[in-house]
């Protein structure tokens, strides 16, 4: 009976979901870990052991035959194959199989050949939703899961890197006050949105040139034109995580961030992401109200894009614990036709919605807070 998974050769299965089989290298290091994939997973074992690799851990990628995916007798031959190599190779040494990844013929196949192989040597599996790593030993507590993952490295083992992020340090103070003014003026966020759009609002430009923000003829930046347009509401929801983080359990935090698929090269831009028990969590900030040039209400189409927005970047990054929210200062606008109205829409696309006072200063930590709890 083990209590530990700790191993100086440890094994792994690699799958689309990469942070339950990162996680206890990054806990508890081995020497060599080395991940058994199949010819479809072989990026994904890449991407895991570019992260891996870079903790000073020997990583090797093990290739698996194909059919060790679909028929268990294959997989049982393959894996044992493999064990046994690694046992008369490294006689002295300690082993252990996180079972998680793969398919649950792969898996169970390999955990059948390894208990055949290494007797009593440690079989777990990491549950994310428990934030726990079970022993497949009788009689065992499971054992809490201390690792945070790091943003960069979560990012990079689904495939994604950075190309910039914001994290707090070139916040102006002294815009601050105005953003938790803002948030509860729609009438002054819609005329900022009309400014922006070329409309002359004299009064609002007073307001943003006593701000530095404008000059009286032209915003004195593009920076501060894309602060005005909206990336004021992305530091307010960013400035209000950060400093509850702890309070939170928020482990690492950005805002303003752009990133790319290692692959294609295809970059995504996010207001704010950030990590929680090695969850991702992923906010869009919308400010602007859904009209055209001409004042004319356009039905659909800003719900439409941002919902759209918000899977797709979750669906790309494939992550299995992820959750997404809309942080918007209008409520979602009504569908075109007959069509499913947006919130419902947003709820079967599992994207929490916080909308008008949610976002209030005395109102906005606590809402949050109650998500991701």
């Amino acid at each position: 009976m083990h209590n530990s998974y700790q191993a100086d050769i440890a094994f792994c299965l690699a799958s689309a979901q990469a942070i339950p089989n990162v996680i206890p290298p990054l806990q508890n290091p081995p020497e060599i870990w080395v991940v058994l994939h199949t010819h479809k997973f072989k990026q994904h074992a890449e991407h895991m052991k570019h992260v891996i690799s870079g903790k000073n851990i020997q990583v090797v990628l093990q290739p698996l035959d194909d059919t060790t995916a679909e028929y268990y007798n294959d997989a049982w031959e393959n894996t044992a194959e493999i064990y046994e190599r690694y046992k008369n190779a490294y006689k002295d040494k300690t082993f252990a199989l996180n079972m998680t990844g793969g398919t649950k013929i792969l898996s169970t196949a390999a955990t059948d050949a390894f208990k055949d192989m290494f007797d009593d040597a440690p079989v777990y599996y990491v549950g994310l939703d428990t934030q726990k790593i079970h022993m497949l030993s009788k009689d065992t507590d499971p054992l809490p899961i201390q690792c945070d993952i790091a943003l960069k490295d979560y990012l990079r083992v689904y495939g994604y890197g950075i190309l910039s992020k914001n994290d707090g340090e070139h916040i102006n103070p002294r815009l601050k006050q105005s953003r938790r003014q803002w948030v509860k003026n729609k009438k002054l966020v819609t005329s900022i949105n009309a400014l922006v759009a070329g409309c002359n609002i004299p009064h609002v430009k007073q307001q943003l040139k006593d701000l530095g923000l404008f000059d009286g003829h032209t915003f004195t930046s593009e920076k501060n034109k894309k602060y005005a347009e909206g990336g004021w509401l992305e530091q307010y929801v960013f400035e209000n995580l950060n400093c509850n983080r702890k309070q939170l359990g928020i482990n690492d935090i950005y805002w303003g961030v752009e990133i790319h698929n290692i692959k294609s090269n295809k970059p995504n831009e996010l207001d704010i992401i950030f990590i929680k028990n090695n969850t991702l969590y992923i906010i869009e900030c919308k400010t602007n109200k859904p009209y055209d040039k001409q004042g004319n209400k356009k039905p659909g189409q800003e719900s439409d894009k941002t919902l759209y927005k918000i899977s797709a970047i979750r669906r790309n990054l494939r992550a299995i614990a992820s959750k997404s929210a809309i942080a918007t200062m209008y409520p979602l606008d009504a569908p075109k036709r007959n069509d499913k109205p947006y919130t419902e829409r947003a709820k079967d696309l599992q994207i929490k919605v916080f909308e008008g006072d949610d976002l209030y200063p005395e109102n906005v930590v606590n809402k949050i807070k109650t998500w991701i709890s």
